[in-house]
């Protein structure tokens, strides 16, 4: 059995790196709210073909991973621009990125007790992980227009 793990490490950051050059240009064609959208289907996307042909096409392994590279690349740009573009310039807003960060802490304890249960249980983490970050994004679109 041929061995692909220096391949699946360096697709993925490939994709990002592309991503990230491709990011600077569409960043002045298109809205953050837009790009963030787009980019959270494309993750959506790529969390599905992992979960379903994942374990079991190498093929679907490197496609999801390199399109949640290449899409996940916008998100933190993308996000502050958003965030910098709804609130006052003189607000503090870096207890919002601290609390966002701080968020992401629980995911590698839940992640080794989930796949001591079953390896497949960390495909449906990100599924799911991913339609609450749509969820959460189109709230806080809703909630911004309200505000204005």
């Amino acid at each position: 059995m041929r061995s692909y793990s220096k391949l699946k490490l360096i697709f993925p950051y490939s994709c990002y790196f592309v991503g990230r050059l491709i990011s600077i240009p569409l960043a002045a064609l298109f809205t953050p709210a837009k790009i963030i959208l787009a980019t959270s289907i494309g993750c959506l996307t790529s969390t599905l073909i992992l979960c379903f042909y994942g374990t079991s096409q190498t093929w679907a392994l490197f496609l999801s991973t390199g399109i949640m590279g290449l899409c996940l690349c916008f998100h933190f740009g993308s996000a502050i621009n958003w965030l910098n573009s709804k609130t006052e310039k003189s607000t503090n807003i870096s207890f919002i990125y601290m609390g966002a960060n701080l968020s992401s802490l629980c995911y590698p304890p839940l992640v080794s007790k989930l796949f001591d249960l079953d390896p497949n249980f960390v495909s449906y983490l990100a599924v799911s992980s991913v339609v609450s970050l749509i969820l959460c994004f189109c709230c806080m679109i809703v909630l911004a227009k309200k505000l204005k």
